[in-house]
């Protein structure tokens, strides 16, 4: 039987999991959370952005209706992250 990879739920409860978890939800009690926070979140949001693009086929008029958020916005994601906006699929 093979063991199910540890939840981010399941690391909070128990600190021990949390070296476990993917590289980009590991945290360290015993450090600051503000940094810790900081991190997850550019990485959730660099990560959101690339997918974003993807699924939109680089189109940014789309990506910005699906995600909700103004094309400049998104814009600034871009240059913030240093991603290239993907030519658009025929």
């Amino acid at each position: 039987v093979l063991a199910e990879e540890p939840t981010f739920q399941a690391a909070l409860s128990d600190p021990t999991l949390a070296q476990e978890l993917p590289a980009e939800l590991r945290y360290d009690p015993q450090l600051p959370l503000k940094p810790q926070k900081e991190a997850l979140n550019t990485a959730l949001e660099k990560a959101y952005i690339e997918a974003l693009l993807e699924l939109t086929h680089g189109n940014m008029a789309a990506a910005a209706r699906q995600s909700r958020i103004a094309r400049v916005h998104l814009y600034s994601l871009l240059e913030k992250y240093a991603i290239a906006p993907r030519a658009r699929l025929s």
